[in-house]
């Protein structure tokens, strides 16, 4: 159950419950990674609403009033969850904080209002180690605002790409965040596809929905697969957003023209793709192709595949 927090500018150093949340000896409040002593009271003439004085909403730099959870322990009320999502890229701009991507963020951050607590955007230059505070981008009815509050009880992960999430900085805070302030990261990292398909292949309620899948990939292998399947997808196993993905179809021989053309393909200079992927099979239920364009690579090592199969590059939105 949410409750309306309102913060309270004539009382002083107390947070009121309602009946149902009987205070029982509680002795101070917390929002976050802050807490603070105060009054803790219960009130029967509140059902919905929590009542926070303005000065521990102050001292616990509550942003503004929200419908939040109210968790009590044996000697503190809890108020939110306090939620940031950690990103990347972020502009010089308020109204389009991390680019192209606020949009996206936006939505996210409005799913706060049906859910209950306090969500917000940041980043490693937010963070105020020294203070233990965070000048996050929150979304609301007025657009994109900033409010410094405290370090969240949890952090969502949004990095953009692999590339960021190995830098220093970045390893360096999130290590921080999880054993100095023992605070969780959820999807704590970018997945490998490998890693992925054997965790699942553990579950025999996810087996049946499991395409044929090999790490090894390589000649004999992709003609394996051919003989049996006639189609399969040759993915990096730790690529993302669609980025080089092949299709990979058993064709029938060539005829002399066909073969000249091969020829030229193979003298394209293209690194083969199996070299640091996963293959498997298609799964029409799974898998979706948006470009049939021919790709430019055909193996030079393998002359005797050049009539077995293409290999067609594909854009999808399955990729990661």
């Amino acid at each position: 159950m949410t409750y309306t927090l309102i913060i309270d500018e004539q009382q002083t150093n107390t947070v009121i419950l309602p009946a149902t949340l009987q205070a029982a000896g509680q002795t101070a409040a917390a929002f976050g990674s802050l807490v603070t002593p105060c009054r803790v009271i219960s009130s029967p003439r509140l059902v919905d609403r929590v009542i926070v004085a303005h000065d521990v909403a102050r001292c616990l730099s509550i942003p503004f009033a929200a419908d939040v959870h109210v968790f009590l322990t044996d000697e503190t009320v809890h108020f939110g969850p306090l939620v940031g999502i950690l990103t990347a890229g972020f502009t010089k701009s308020l109204h389009r904080p991390v680019g192209s991507r606020s949009f996206f963020f936006a939505k996210l951050l409005a799913q706060e209002k049906q859910v209950g607590g306090f969500a917000f955007l940041f980043g490693a230059p937010h963070i105020d180690w020294e203070n233990g505070m965070t000048n996050g981008y929150f979304y609301t009815e007025r657009g994109w605002e900033r409010h410094t509050v405290p370090l969240p009880n949890v952090v969502y992960n949004r990095l953009p790409n692999r590339r960021v999430e190995k830098e220093e900085t970045f390893q360096t805070m999130t290590k921080t965040l999880q054993t100095t302030y023992g605070i969780p990261i959820f999807n704590g990292c970018f997945f490998n596809k490998w890693d992925i398909y054997r965790r699942l292949a553990l579950h025999p309620k996810a087996q049946p929905y499991l395409p044929a899948t090999s790490a090894h990939v390589t000649q004999h292998t992709i003609e394996q697969f051919l003989a049996r399947y006639r189609e399969a997808y040759i993915k990096p196993a730790d690529g993302s957003l669609g980025r080089g993905i092949y299709h990979v179809v058993k064709k029938t021989p060539m005829n002399a023209d066909s073969a000249m053309k091969a020829e030229k393909y193979k003298q394209c200079c293209f690194r083969p793709p199996w070299r640091c992927g996963i293959i498997c099979s298609l799964m029409r239920r799974f898998t979706a192709m948006s470009s049939n364009k021919r790709c430019r690579f055909l193996p030079s090592t393998a002359d005797r595949l050049i009539s077995a199969f293409t290999l067609t590059k594909t854009n999808t939105a399955y990729g990661k």
